[in-house]
């Protein structure tokens, strides 16, 4: 069975969890009895049974994998064996067992398929795309906007069957990025709205100023910058707008003139949504964080302090 081309989701049983973890415990004391790193490799593969595994899901299909298929004591590379040197020391003639698992690098399962960072007249500053996770017909892909402005709009609205929206609709979520929705939170990957989803549709291009977990799939640009809060494009589109997105070429745009998006205002919606504290830490964080382009970082960090200790403490 072949990986999934998305990349997909790890499910945790407690059983498997806890089986994990004594495993690895008893690998660890056979492996410094033996003092060879393929004393513990041999050791974790006999003890592990097949009924002891990850589940890999994604939309496309369902995986069940043995740990003693995936080669996890890979984990332990680093650690010293009883001879001072580390467990990769004696990889030298290490097997592949299944290849559908542990690919070589001269056969990925899709090239050149890591983060892609684009930029437009809707990301200006940049934004990002995982096409390992995104479906391949849509990594070139021009569809009209439906906007939400805030993660409770859409929430409210996703599933409304007058919702103005289909398959090759573009889904626009703002108002996530650190400053509008200070911690930045993993809400990119949008659910799809019922309507499309009782059609047979298990992917659509999405588009936001959040995040969304380095586990979830879709075709999703997410960390647009800058972000909406900040009065970047993203801020002023509206539903109805066509959009395209280019992965090969590394565009994301809308189609406005460069004046016609300018001198619109910012969607007073998105404005009344983002965060608006009055004091304390939420405060302090909303004036002072910068995009994710910089990492989100506050702009009184920026720099060294150095490692000098002026005053002691006690």
């Amino acid at each position: 069975m072949r990986w999934p081309a998305a990349w997909p989701l790890l499910r945790f049983d407690l059983m498997a969890q806890t089986l994990f973890a004594l495993t690895i415990r008893l690998a660890l004391r056979i492996a410094m009895v033996w003092a060879g790193g393929f004393a513990l490799a041999v050791a974790v593969r006999a003890v592990l049974p097949d009924q002891v595994g990850l589940t890999f899901t994604s939309p496309r299909s369902t995986i069940y994998l043995p740990y003693s298929r995936i080669g996890f004591w890979v984990c332990l590379l680093a650690a010293l064996t009883v001879t001072g040197r580390p467990l990769v020391h004696y990889l030298a003639g290490a097997e592949i067992w299944d290849r559908d698992v542990i690919r070589g690098r001269q056969d990925p399962l899709q090239k050149a398929a890591g983060i892609a960072v684009l930029r437009g007249n809707l990301a200006p500053c940049g934004a990002i795309i995982k096409p390992a996770a995104a479906s391949p017909h849509l990594l070139q892909h021009r569809g009209r906007a439906v906007v939400f402005d805030s993660i409770e709009d859409l929430h409210a609205r996703l599933d409304d069957p007058e919702l103005d929206v289909d398959a090759d609709s573009v889904l626009v979520l703002r108002g996530c990025g650190p400053r509008g929705y200070p911690g930045m939170p993993e809400v990119s990957n949008m659910p799809l709205p019922a309507k499309v989803l009782r059609e047979g549709v298990r992917d659509m291009v999405r588009i936001c100023d959040g995040r969304m977990s380095g586990t979830a799939y879709g075709t999703v640009v997410l960390h647009v910058t800058p972000e909406g809060a900040a009065g970047g494009p993203l801020s002023k589109i509206r539903t109805g707008d066509w959009i395209v997105l280019d992965v090969p070429g590394r565009r994301v745009d809308v189609e406005l003139t460069e004046d016609e998006l300018r001198d619109r205002p910012v969607a007073q919606a998105m404005a009344d949504a983002v965060a608006q504290p009055r004091r304390g830490w939420e405060l302090l964080y909303v004036n002072s964080v910068q995009g994710a382009e910089t990492g989100a970082d506050l702009d009184f960090l920026r720099g060294s302090s150095g490692d000098q200790v002026n005053r002691e403490s006690h």
